[in-house]
């Protein structure tokens, strides 16, 4: 019941990046870093997505099972369809933060802080890596 309210709850607007930094400090040592991106990616929600990145952070369907093979707390996405799951990261802004910060924190921790930044991206851009500083 619990997987059905969180595939439900949906936010129409873009999100506060005060939320954003309250869910992402819950996950990474490195929140700010997940509100930067956010805001490179999706305007903090404003844009999120009609192609195969999806929600504020735009993350694709595959990167978020891919995370999920690393952190058991995303046991839950191996019982999602790939139309579910893209529902649930392109109307749930908690669970696309939430993974994000889980996936940001897996790059620190393996590649490093400028990698993890870039590997959001295409899996490395300087340009890229520039503007979530810029955010910062």
């Amino acid at each position: 019941m619990k997987l059905i309210i969180l595939l439900l709850a949906s936010n129409l607007f873009a999100i506060e990046p005060t939320a954003i930094y309250n869910i992402a400090s819950h996950y990474t040592s490195k929140p700010a870093t997940i509100v930067a991106i956010s805001c490179v990616e999706s305007q903090f929600g404003k844009y999120k997505g009609l192609h195969a990145a999806k929600g504020v952070c735009q993350l694709q369907p595959d990167t978020v099972r891919f995370i999920a093979t690393k952190d058991s707390r995303l046991r839950w996405v191996n019982r999602c369809t790939d139309n579910q799951l893209s529902y649930v990261l392109q109307h749930n802004d908690y669970l696309n933060v939430m993974i994000s910060s889980i996936a940001f924190k897996y790059r620190l921790e393996r590649y490093g802080y400028k990698s993890a930044v870039m590997r959001h991206y295409k899996k490395g851009n300087l340009d890229y890596l520039r503007k979530v500083k810029e955010s910062l």
